[in-house]
């Protein structure tokens, strides 16, 4: 009797502990998203807080042009950027061998590239009037056009020859957008760098977008916060399927973001841009995000996390579209999704000459770790995010990029209005070598792709 009643118990268990361990096997994962106090919106009446003098003062965005691309004016210094000045000295001279610059300019450093013909040919004379040691090959004359050679020893047909060759070197042959992608992209992209994109950057990127995808679930939402974690969306585009029955299902989100809505940065000064008004705010719920699909008519966000990809220091912009976005759903009366952070950087609250980290979290948070950070702030938290971090050892590249090399616009608070849609989604069409940067970024991760395939 009682080895019977061992067995009963035994059985029954087992039978509890398999039936718990599939409670917990089925259940949803944890949320990322914890509502402590109450939700808030934002102000909307043009004033930072308690600030009721601040005058909100609109920036205006000047008409978009095609704005060349700042190059250093030392850009064809031979300590610099080795060969350049000699292999355009060879190809204007009397007896020029080289036919073409095709081969010559793979070995030029790629900021010369982006130089426009006009910059290149007028650096290029304002170079040799102050360097002796070319003397015996330039001189000035009357036109700077004809006299970078001694022009009044050439024949006829010697003239017309560097004429030509003249007006072929300051070109956007060369210069400018100085090739052509679909022809020379794959041998050019080899060899070299471009601007900020080395190769390095590009393979950490990779990396990086690697990591997040194997650490997200199927069918979720990777928001590219922004222009700083830009290039790791289009990497994770790359990467992720766009079929929904396939495991690496995920929907890349690209949302254009700048600033801190109505709020002062640690540190920082009150900046116009960021001023909203119930216009902007209106917009940004009726139009930003639905277009995005980030709505609570999308079911699909029940049963998939948004994660928000940016580099956080203060956290100011994820936590303003976090919990706008939470707002919309409890207006509807429906659940909250499920939303996260992955940072980009390493949370660090020791820092005593940057103490936005110290203001939302508890906890230094390193590579590979997670944890809560506290919204608006510690003091006055009203929600947590969880936050994964997913160390970009090379992000600063990305956060400090100059204004010519931004994929997207900056896109304040301010800009959040219908008269400024056109300004957001034409700004790479005024900026052709943007594409140039684009397509080089992209053979690369297919190199890389192919590299790493089974």
């Amino acid at each position: 009797m009682f080895k019977k009643f061992l067995k009963k118990v035994l059985f029954w268990c087992v039978s509890i502990s398999l039936t718990l361990h599939a409670a917990i096997q089925d259940s949803p994962p944890e949320k990322g998203f914890r509502v402590l106090t109450s939700l808030q919106a934002p102000q909307t009446d043009l004033h930072f807080r308690g600030n009721t003098s601040a005058t909100h003062h609109e920036p205006e965005i000047q008409p978009q042009e095609e704005n060349p691309l700042e190059i250093p004016s030392n850009f064809l210094d031979p300590w610099e950027n080795p060969y350049v000045v000699d292999d355009m000295r060879r190809f204007l001279s009397k007896g020029n061998t080289y036919g073409s610059l095709d081969q010559a300019i793979s070995r030029w450093n790629p900021i010369v590239l982006f130089a426009s013909p006009e910059l290149a040919r007028r650096t290029f004379i304002e170079y040799y009037k102050t360097h002796d040691g070319f003397k015996e090959y330039f001189f000035i004359g009357r036109s700077e056009e004809d006299s970078l050679f001694h022009v009044c020893t050439f024949s006829r047909i010697e003239r017309s020859l560097f004429q030509g060759r003249l007006a072929e070197l300051f070109s956007h042959k060369y210069f400018g957008l100085s090739f052509d992608p679909e022809k020379n992209l794959a041998s050019f992209a080899q060899r070299n760098s471009i601007s900020f994109l080395s190769k390095g950057l590009i393979e950490e990127t990779y990396r990086t977008a690697q990591r997040i995808l194997a650490t997200t679930s199927q069918g979720d939402y990777l928001v590219s916060f922004g222009n700083t974690p830009y290039f790791v969306g289009r990497a994770l585009e790359k990467l992720a399927s766009k079929d929904p029955k396939n495991p690496e299902h995920r929907k890349i989100v690209f949302f254009p973001f700048s600033g801190s809505p109505n709020r002062v940065r640690p540190g920082n000064y009150p900046t116009p841009a960021d001023f909203i008004g119930q216009e902007n705010l209106d917009f940004f719920t009726r139009h930003l995000l639905p277009e995005q699909k980030l709505t609570p008519d999308n079911e699909d966000l029940t049963n998939h996390a948004i994660h928000i990809i940016d580099v956080i220091a203060s956290g100011a912009g994820p936590a303003f579209f976090i919990e706008t976005l939470a707002r919309e759903f409890e207006k509807e009366d429906k659940p909250l999704p499920n939303m996260n952070i992955i940072a980009l950087n390493e949370i660090n609250i020791d820092d005593e000459h940057d103490l936005r980290n110290a203001s939302i979290s508890q906890k230094n948070i390193k590579d590979g770790g997670s944890g809560f950070l506290s919204f608006p702030s510690l003091k006055e938290a009203r929600f947590e995010v969880k936050t994964s971090i997913i160390l970009l050892k090379d992000h600063p590249t990305y956060d400090f990029v100059s204004e010519n090399m931004r994929v997207l616009p900056l896109y304040n608070a301010c800009y959040w209005k219908e008269k400024y849609l056109h300004y957001r989604d034409t700004y790479l069409d005024y900026r052709p070598h943007m594409k140039v940067i684009l397509d080089y970024f992209d053979w690369n991760i297919e190199q890389l792709r192919g590299a790493s395939a089974p």
